[in-house]
């Protein structure tokens, strides 16, 4: 007995027998397409060091690049000691020292917490290459809590 041609594709579909030949678009759980994402990719990292013993900084320091724009990402273990007038700075040395000099450092934002996961926006026209660290600087006290060589 011969069977339909229907029921032989679909066995042959349920099979995976011609999934070879079958294309399949990625799709997110929004149902958009996937292909149009893009992945980050990590320019630079390092992991803190405390500068100022009574403002310990934990944690790691990323700059990504990613759907175009550069971004500078502190982990999940991130931590530092409050203060007034917090600041991300990038700073042009490796090793950063205790009090900054103005010609030294460029203003990225006021830090938004203390601990935790949080990423800043890099102004587009910086260049890194002048930059080889990135700080956890109190502007009212210039003392730098913690750095990041990247």
């Amino acid at each position: 007995m011969q069977k339909p041609l229907s029921i032989l594709v679909s066995t042959l579909l349920l099979t995976g027998a011609l999934m070879p030949f079958a294309r399949v678009q990625p799709t997110l759980a929004s149902g958009q397409p996937a292909s149009g994402l893009s992945a980050k990719r990590v320019v630079r990292a390092g992991q803190f060091v405390t500068v100022d013993g009574s403002h310990p900084t934990r944690g790691a320091a990323q700059i990504v690049e990613k759907d175009g724009q550069r971004l500078l990402k502190l982990n999940a273990a991130f931590s530092t000691g409050p203060g007034p007038a917090v600041q991300v700075v990038l700073h042009k040395r490796g090793s950063v020292p205790a009090s900054l000099r103005e010609a030294d450092y460029v203003y990225i934002a006021d830090l938004t917490s203390s601990q935790g996961e949080q990423t800043y926006v890099l102004p587009a026209g910086l260049d890194l290459s002048q930059y080889e660290s990135v700080a956890i600087w109190c502007e009212r006290f210039n003392i730098t809590f913690g750095y990041a060589a990247l």
